[in-house]
């Protein structure tokens, strides 16, 4: 009975271990990812920037209520604003970085617009 008690517990244990060596693995597997999907947004930003240098004037494009991107033609640089404070897209959190990637194209769309109506 005790033998029996003992084996239950081991296998008790064992199995909290394979879920939290599995959680570990996991959260690994997802910081990589975000990692991965980051550096393509860091790249895109900074194509931008260096495309947008060209003489591109000042634009600024709402992502929500809150959240803007804005390039500064002065400073040449992409600037995340959101509600009264602002910091450079570039750096920026993985996750922001990565969430605003998708604006960038919509970004460079106000661009073409802008030239197309001057």
């Amino acid at each position: 009975m005790a033998e029996q008690k003992s084996t239950t517990m081991t296998d008790s244990l064992s199995n909290e271990l394979v879920e939290l060596f599995d959680m570990k693995k996991a959260r690994i597997r997802e910081d990589k990812e975000l990692t991965q999907k980051a550096n393509e947004a860091q790249r895109d930003i900074r194509l931008l920037s260096l495309m947008f240098r060209d003489g591109i004037p000042d634009i600024t494009m709402s992502v929500n209520d809150t959240e803007s991107i804005r390039w500064c033609a002065r400073s040449q640089q992409l600037i995340y604003m959101k509600d009264d404070h602002s910091q450079l897209l570039e750096a920026t959190s993985k996750e922001v970085r990565v969430r605003m990637r998708p604006f960038l194209k919509d970004l460079v769309k106000k661009a073409k617009d802008f030239y197309c109506d001057n």
